[in-house]
């Protein structure tokens, strides 16, 4: 019986979310709507701050810096090879060259490497 119960919980989850992006959706098409959206995550944010809760780099004590900078680069490093990734499988995606053109540039996602190469 208990997967069935889990079963139901995430059918009823993911109907939330899609009704939440709907929902959004919406909002974001009406500038009114959206406006007054923006104002109120604004003023959210604000009262975290205030209470403590968000704090900015440069109210953390240097080993909390040094701890959030390296949250930050692993998140970086992710978010770039995802990219690099959606990059390579978009390269795919797209319909060959005809005879009348040459072939596509190569698409060099080390830039690095690309600028060593050239000096």
């Amino acid at each position: 019986m208990a997967p069935r119960k889990k079963m139901m919980r995430e059918e009823r989850l993911e109907k939330k979310r899609i009704a939440e992006r709907l929902r959004y959706q919406r909002i974001k098409n009406d500038p009114d709507k959206y406006a007054q959206r923006k104002v109120k995550e604004r003023k959210n944010y604000e009262k975290k701050g205030d209470n403590g809760t968000i704090r900015t780099a440069k109210q953390m004590t240097p080993r909390e810096q040094r701890k959030a900078r390296k949250i930050w680069r692993e998140k970086a490093k992710i978010r770039r090879r995802r990219l690099a990734l959606q990059d390579i499988s978009n390269a795919f995606v797209t319909p060959p060259c005809s005879d009348n053109e040459g072939p596509p540039p190569p698409q060099n996602i080390n830039r690095r490497a690309q600028a060593a190469q050239q000096m």
